[in-house]
């Protein structure tokens, strides 16, 4: 994927409005990041995620703060790759139970790593 000053700048815009989010204890849906970018609905994310996720996890060993953006009426994200080559773990319709615990457990990590509180509805979702 070639990489230009525009790419560089959307990747910085997302890695900041997840620190935000995170700070703050709330996540945000695909099409908010979408919104927020000021990029069409349906864009692929992944060459702004992924980079995101190399540099949190695999470079400075923190919670994938990636994590944080969902699906409308869904409670995971796409992916909880827990280390390993992003997108290399993918959860379907909100995944298993088992799913459903590591990606809780990952968002309270995230939260704890950005000195963030999970928002009401985000602490209602990780009870259940």
């Amino acid at each position: 994927m070639p990489v230009n000053s525009r790419t560089i700048r959307v990747i910085k815009k997302c890695r900041l409005k997840l620190i935000e989010l995170a700070q703050n204890g709330k996540r945000m849906t695909y099409k908010g990041m979408w919104r927020h970018l000021r990029l069409k609905p349906g864009t692929r994310l992944r060459q702004y995620l992924d980079p995101i996720y190399d540099c949190e996890v695999r470079c400075f060993g923190r919670p994938d703060i990636t994590v944080i953006l969902h699906e409308d009426g869904k409670q995971c994200g796409k992916f909880l790759s827990q280390g390993r080559r992003a997108r290399s773990v993918s959860i379907k319709n909100d995944g298993t139970r088992k799913q459903r615990e590591a990606y809780g457990r990952e968002l309270k990590d995230v939260y704890a790593c950005w000195g963030g509180h999970p928002h009401a509805d985000v602490e209602k979702l990780l009870r259940s």
